[in-house]
């Protein structure tokens, strides 16, 4: 989500270093044909490919988009379109409605707060749009999100193509729309990483919620919900960031078979920065992850273990680290 930030030219010059380095990447592209590929290499004697989407909420303009003959093409991020759509009663969709139509705000408005190219679909007698934000009227209060068809057929159909190859398919996920509560995973995101998998990834892996969240297996293949962060810097005076397990996270080593069927999980908890560091209020001191050992590793561990034992996985702990076995 921060591939953007220095705009098509950082695009292109981080696409131009890593390719110098030989680094198998993916999500990040010249152009939306480009990004929408599986990227391939092969590691070990085995053919991997990645799919990496990015669920934002972001701008339009950091994803990429191909060339006609009004516009050239746009480096960007490849995009799996989110709508966060709220969900109220009855009588507040009659407020709101009330409310849009003595502002005067209309269609076009709504279509000028987006781009001209991208929209929000409204469902005319239950929804409203204002601004960004689409309405919806619900027998509760709620918040959910809307996929975009397109945007998910495109991504599902890469990873198809590249599991078709034989490749051992690693399919991908940035994305803020989470929970109230970091640690529960919202339904969408399920739905999402099913469908990747039953379109032939070998494995889920997300992120974006700021703290690890279960791992489950569907289909003898492992979904990672978010495993956090790995390398995170923030300034100290932002006290949402100062809870221990925003630096807390696991290192997933994940045994295939030669079929890419997965035999077991080696989980090796991690800590930014270290046991000292997490002691430490200075956030800025947080740079690397460590190994966590001892009280550390067994309370990441634990933590993981009674949050996936709810989705039917069995974490067995030995010393500082986690295992999974099929």
């Amino acid at each position: 989500n921060h591939a953007f930030d220095l705009g098509p030219s950082g695009v292109l010059s981080t696409l131009e270093e890593v390719e110098k380095r030989g680094f198998l990447h993916a999500g990040l592209g010249r152009d939306q044909a480009q990004v929408s590929r599986a990227s391939t290499a092969t590691i070990g004697g085995r053919r991997v490919a990645i799919v990496a989407m990015d669920g934002g909420p972001g701008p339009d303009f950091m994803y990429a988009a191909d060339g006609d003959d009004n516009r050239p093409a746009r480096p960007g991020v490849n995009r799996l379109r989110l709508t966060q759509v709220l969900e109220v009663d009855g009588a507040a969709f009659e407020q709101i409605r009330a409310i849009r139509d003595k502002i005067g705000y209309t269609a076009i408005d709504l279509t000028n707060d987006s781009q001209p190219d991208d929209p929000p679909r409204l469902a005319a007698e239950s929804e409203v749009g204002i601004s960004r934000a689409v309405f919806r009227r619900s027998g509760q209060f709620g918040r959910s999100v809307r996929i975009d068809e397109a945007d998910l057929s495109r991504n599902l159909s890469a990873v198809a193509t590249a599991a078709k190859d034989g490749s051992l398919v690693v399919a991908y996920l940035h994305h803020h729309h989470w929970a109230s509560d970091w640690y529960q995973v919202p339904d969408w995101v399920s739905g999402v990483a099913r469908e990747c998998i039953d379109a032939g990834a070998a494995m889920f892996v997300s992120h974006g919620a700021p703290v690890l969240q279960p791992i489950e297996i569907y289909r003898g293949r492992p979904i990672f919900y978010s495993l956090g962060n790995f390398i995170f810097h923030v300034r100290s005076e932002k006290s949402t960031w100062t809870a221990p397990e925003v630096w807390e996270s696991v290192v997933g080593v994940c045994s295939f078979g030669e079929d890419n069927r997965l035999i077991e999980i080696t989980l090796y908890p991690v800590v930014i920065g270290g046991d000292e560091a997490l002691a430490d209020r200075v956030l800025e001191r947080r740079l690397a992850p460590h190994f966590a050992t001892g009280e550390s590793a067994t309370r990441i561990l634990r933590r993981c273990s009674e949050q996936s034992a709810r989705l039917g996985v069995d974490i067995e702990v030995s010393g500082d680290v986690g295992v999974i076995r099929l």
